[in-house]
């Protein structure tokens, strides 16, 4: 077997150890699942807000679409965005870590704290990325 079979050989098994990313049932499947009304269903396991009022969300996108473009990584905005954080917590902007989304986030965590061989326990239900990062 030549080294690049090798390779996809090796790479294929370790792409078995991933989990794939369960995003969880919607409020009309779970409500179908326990045969009772989607409007009584208020789920918190996947990273929905319904508390955020949707009309305000999509002025916010426009404003965003409006004033960024997306041709370009907003780098100066990340910049921006760090030292208006760090200044409105009274710490360097070099303490603040801006990722791109909550799993990024979790992801960094993980890795700058975690070694191979520590162990982890997590509660259920909970978001899926918890158990993703830790096994990865």
């Amino acid at each position: 077997m030549n080294w690049r079979r090798r390779w996809f050989s090796k790479f294929l098994k370790e792409a078995e150890r991933l989990n794939r990313y369960d995003v969880g049932l919607t409020a009309e499947c779970l409500a179908q699942k326990l045969g009772t009304d989607s409007s009584q269903i208020l789920k918190l396991n996947s990273n929905e807000n319904l508390f955020i009022p949707l009309s305000f969300l999509r002025k916010l996108l426009i404003e965003a679409v409006e004033e960024l473009d997306p041709r370009f990584y907003p780098r100066d905005e990340l910049v921006d965005l760090r030292n208006t954080i760090a200044k409105k917590m009274g710490v360097s902007d070099e303490q603040i870590v801006i990722g791109a989304g909550s799993d990024q986030l979790i992801e960094l965590i993980v890795y700058a704290f975690l070694r191979r061989e520590d162990r982890v326990i997590s509660i259920d239900p909970t978001f899926s990325i918890y158990m993703r990062t830790v096994r990865a």
